[in-house]
């Protein structure tokens, strides 16, 4: 596959995203079901992200989040978020 670069709207201002349930997405598109939902990062650690259970300053400060961002770097398709290549990554397909 070929590689992906990742650039993260959420890191240049586009607003963080709190769904109706409580849990935290760094912004609405990555809060929208897709083909991939089940392996999802944001579902498979849906825990780490929930404002029910912690606080937002808690998930802010999560080493989760660099381990997103480290995804994101290695350009790799099959650890990048399907929602960030959607939305936020080049040489992919839009739409």
């Amino acid at each position: 596959m070929k590689p992906i670069k990742i650039s993260p709207k959420c890191k240049q201002g586009w607003p963080h995203y709190i769904s109706a349930e409580g849990q935290w997405f760094p912004c609405w598109f990555t809060s929208h079901f897709h083909r991939y939902w089940k392996r999802d990062f944001f579902v498979v650690n849906k825990e780490k992200f929930d404002i029910t259970k912690r606080r937002i300053e808690d998930i802010l400060s999560d080493p989760i989040l660099r381990e997103l961002e480290k995804k994101w770097v290695s350009g790799d398709p099959e650890k990048i978020p399907y929602k960030c290549q959607k939305f936020c990554g080049d040489n992919i397909e839009k739409g």
